[in-house]
């Protein structure tokens, strides 16, 4: 390895296993079976009806055939009893998760030992399939041993899109000190802090080295962290191009965490082609992202506190839930504009049990139709997740919709979701739960 500077050393400062990035995709774990779903409705990921009296086969991890006739089954196939009325879609996509912290409390995390939050990111991992989440998108977290778990069939989990820690400037928002604090804690390697050009490139190239699928920085404030404005920047032009010229070599991207207009502007000049949140951008910056290509990957936050914030973070929390209309609204009226839904839950063990049905089902039908959202929650986070290119460890089949060569990551659903989506949300309607071509719930 490379010898860094001791400055570089200091303030890198992340933690996990030392797997070396591998381009290649993961492998799928092994006794996979071959699953016909007859005479069926397809909601495929992007059109916006179903397709009815489909029939669907399953050949190892991937969807092998999508026909109107019927398909002869060979010797041991497992063919599903469907029935009228039950709808075949693509599992969901959670564009902005984070399992380390979703199903913790913020006390625990910051003074447990940090083998408590992992402990608790696997149960979590199960929780999310068992509520039809088959890919996320983590955006905090070395979770490589766990993602590497998921992969190989050890553990129950969606796939999931690593981040790595995310880097933020000093006092920016991932710096979560206290004000008496002088040095810096990477909080079990979810967090790191970089100054400068050097550090920067330094902290991006230890994240991949590590096993990140891309990188994440922070922009601008948040009302997680317990000082920071939303308002404003964080981190300088030459500092955001650093991030981006090392996730460019390695052949993927930059995801930024930002809601002010002038930090996504300097962000989109430095070449970031994901931002995450952007609940108080204007339409002529969201008109420019959609001419760059790049994604906003947004959250319905429609709470204005939270029990456990301080009055500071509420009132910058009211701020967001206040630019939600307007950040939705104006992105409907942009067809060209890529949007990915995302949950962004944290700190609530109670909150991550109602993923699905108060995020998505819930709060986005404020804006969308249940066919929009559910193109957001499919086909468009399947896309989104593909930016990692070079460094997508799924990259040798599609995300988030049925088709032919797919992954078969699919929700047999009781019910039609494009006319009521709060059909998904009751866990009791999911009869079939396939991720990677093997069945995890079957209740026909």
């Amino acid at each position: 390895m490379a010898n860094t500077n001791e400055s570089s050393k200091k303030n890198v400062g992340i933690q996990g296993d030392h797997r070396l990035v591998i381009s290649e995709p993961n492998k799928p774990p092994e006794g996979k079976e071959t699953v016909l779903i007859p005479n069926v409705s397809v909601f495929d990921g992007s059109s916006d009806t179903l397709s009815k009296n489909m029939h669907v086969l399953v050949v190892d991890n991937k969807i092998a055939k999508i026909s109107d006739k019927p398909i002869q089954a060979a010797e041991g196939t497992i063919v599903l009893d469907t029935s009228p009325g039950q709808v075949l879609m693509p599992g969901l996509i959670d564009a902005h998760y984070h399992l380390i912290v979703s199903h913790i409390s913020q006390a625990d995390f910051m003074n447990q030992h940090i083998s408590y939050a992992y402990a608790m990111a696997i149960a979590e991992c199960e929780n999310n399939l068992m509520q039809g989440i088959t890919t996320v998108r983590d955006m905090a977290g070395p979770l490589y041993g766990i993602q590497k778990a998921v992969d190989e069939g050890d553990l129950k989990g969606p796939r999931i899109y690593v981040s790595g820690p995310m880097i933020s400037q000093i006092g920016g928002h991932g710096d979560f000190r206290s004000r008496g604090q002088t040095e810096y804690e990477t909080v079990g390697g979810s967090f790191a802090v970089a100054t400068g050009v050097d550090e920067m490139m330094a902290t991006a190239r230890e994240t991949m080295r590590l096993g990140a699928n891309f990188v994440k920085i922070a922009i601008s404030g948040g009302y997680a962290s317990p000082s920071d404005p939303l308002q404003g920047c964080q981190f300088s032009l030459d500092e955001m191009k650093a991030a981006v010229e090392v996730a460019n070599d390695y052949g993927t991207y930059v995801a930024a965490h930002g809601y002010s207009a002038e930090a996504v502007t300097r962000a989109l000049d430095a070449g970031v082609m994901s931002i995450e949140h952007g609940h108080l951008i204007d339409e002529a910056i969201m008109e420019r992202m959609a001419k760059m290509g790049a994604w906003l990957s947004t959250q319905p936050f429609t709470d204005r506190t939270h029990p456990w914030f301080s009055k500071v973070q509420n009132d910058k929390m009211t701020m967001v839930a206040e630019g939600c209309d307007l950040l939705f609204e104006t992105a409907k009226k942009i067809p060209e504009l890529n949007v990915a839904w995302g949950s962004d839950l944290f700190f609530s063990k109670e909150e991550s049990f109602q993923h699905v049905s108060e995020q998505l089902c819930n709060r986005m039908q404020r804006w969308y139709t249940p066919v929009e959202a559910l193109k957001l929650a499919t086909g468009n986070g399947g896309r989104c997740c593909k930016l990692a290119g070079r460094c997508d460890p799924y990259s040798d089949g599609k995300l988030g919709v049925i088709e032919e060569g797919a992954y078969a990551d699919m929700l047999l659903v009781q019910g039609n979701p494009l006319d009521k989506l709060e059909i998904i949300g009751d866990k009791e309607n999911l009869k079939i739960i396939m991720k990677d071509g093997k069945i995890y719930k079957n209740t026909l």
